[in-house]
Parts: C-alpha cells; structure tokens; sequence
C-alpha cells in the first residue's frame, strides 16, 4: 500500500522548485487538522492585508534603496520557504510585510511617472492603482471560475509550459536588473519601452501571471487532496500571494507604458 502510494504522481510533482517532494508528498498524521482550500484561501487573504499595509509604507518612505532591500530579501526568504515549508506561517507573514514595501514603491514611482508625463494619453491613465487593483482581482476572478469550471485544465503539459516561460521572464528581470547596476542602458531594452513591443511584452507576461494562477488553484486543491499538513495552507496560499502581487506589478507596468506610449 505505502509503495502505490508512492509510486503514484501527486498533482505538486512539477519541476516547480517551490513544490519540492518533502513538501507535497507530507501527509498530516491520523487525528490531525490537515490542509484545506478554504484555509488557503484565507491565509492568502491575511497575507495581501499585510501587503497593503505595508506598502502604505513603502509608499510614504519612497526609497528606492528600500524597495531594492524589499527585493532582495523576499528573494532570499523565498528560498527559505522553499526550504522550510513547515516554517511556512512566519516566514510567509514576514515576506508579505517586506514585499509590501516594495509594491508602496512602485506603486508611487509609476503614479509619478504617469503624473508627470506631458502625453496625452496619461491623462487616461491618473487613477492607474485602483485601475490595476480592480483589474488585477477581476483576473484572478476569471481564473478561478474558469478553473472551476473546467475550461482550463491543469495538464503536465500546461505545467511545464507555464513554469518554463515563468523561470524565463524571472531571468530576464533578474539580469536586467543585475545589469542596470552597471549600466543604465539596460532598462533601455525594448520590452521595457512604451512602444508596440513593450506593450505586447507586459501583455504575454499578464497572461503568464494569470496562467499562474490557475497552477496555484491547481496546488491549493491538491494540498486538500492528498490531506497534506495544516502549514500547506499557509505554504500554498503564500504561492498564491506572490502571484497576485505579480499580476498586480504587470498590469502597472503596462498602464504606464500605456500611458506614456509613443
């Protein structure tokens, strides 16, 4: 019996490095709370309330050596996570507090941006933040009735796909960004320019992101599946924020090139 169940594919068994085996194939002991949907959920819930207070922050102090540490340290936390899924509770609370100082900074910077711009078409595009927040919940709204619905399909193949071109976009970011330190050029690219590219670009990546989503639904539902520990919740439902947070990142970038498109 514990052999088929081994041998057996869990829906988390991706080459996702934040669904590591130790963490899918743990199940909560006979008699405890195991994960469930509605608690992911609820995590999640808890965790953008800590990102929007704390981006209130990060918006005030509008540091940009600030939103940089903000970076830094989720990425660092983020592998600590991976690590430590049992340690998912704290950490994930503490990663939402530190993004939100990012997301403040960047949600003021593009609001500057766009405020400042002498093109016509910014005017269009003043209330850019609560534009992206309605945009960014009505697309993980759509993803999850579609999801639920069954009209996407959580396949190896959509996995694969999904995760691989996800990995690409975060190497891109994280070489131009490495890149921009030493040369100011490198932000220069194309993708990153109010132009035809540069919008198509931000767009394939808001669909990536809502892509996304629907592998996070996907893991949400597996964790209750499989009966997987209480802290899946909280692991899980921190995938889920990130990905929100993304989504909510892009849809920005592109009301700002939008707004100062040539």
């Amino acid at each position: 019996m514990r052999n088929d169940r081994q041998n057996q594919r869990s829906p988390f068994q991706v080459s996702n490095p934040a669904f590591k085996e130790s963490a899918y194939t743990a199940v909560a002991m006979p008699g405890e709370a195991s994960a469930t949907a509605a608690g992911a959920i609820s995590k999640t819930a808890i965790l953008l309330a800590i990102v929007m207070l704390t981006s209130v922050v990060g918006w005030a102090v509008y540091s940009a050596p600030l939103a940089i540490f903000s970076f830094i340290a989720c990425l660092g936390m983020g592998f600590w996570i991976v690590a430590k899924p049992a340690q998912a509770a704290p950490l994930a609370m503490a990663y939402a507090a530190i993004q939100g100082l990012g997301v403040g900074f960047i949600s003021r910077a593009v609001n500057i941006s766009i405020a400042s711009s002498e093109n016509a078409n910014a005017l269009l595009f003043r209330g850019a933040i609560p534009i992206a927040m309605g945009g960014t919940l009505l697309v993980t709204g759509v993803m999850l009735a579609l999801y639920r619905a069954k009209i996407i399909r959580v396949t190896e193949t959509f996995k694969s796909v999904v995760i691989g071109a996800t990995i690409a976009i975060g190497i891109t970011y994280l070489l131009t960004m490495l890149a921009g330190v030493f040369f100011k050029e490198a932000f220069q690219l194309p993708i990153y320019q109010p132009t035809g590219i540069g919008i198509a670009f931000s767009v394939v990546v808001i669909v990536l992101a809502a892509m996304n989503l629907v592998l996070d639904f996907n893991w949400i539902e597996a964790a209750e599946t499989n009966r997987s520990p209480k802290y899946m919740e909280w692991y899980t439902g921190w995938g889920l924020m990130v990905t929100i947070v993304w989504l909510y990142i892009e849809i920005l970038r592109l009301l700002m090139k939008l707004a100062n498109r040539k």
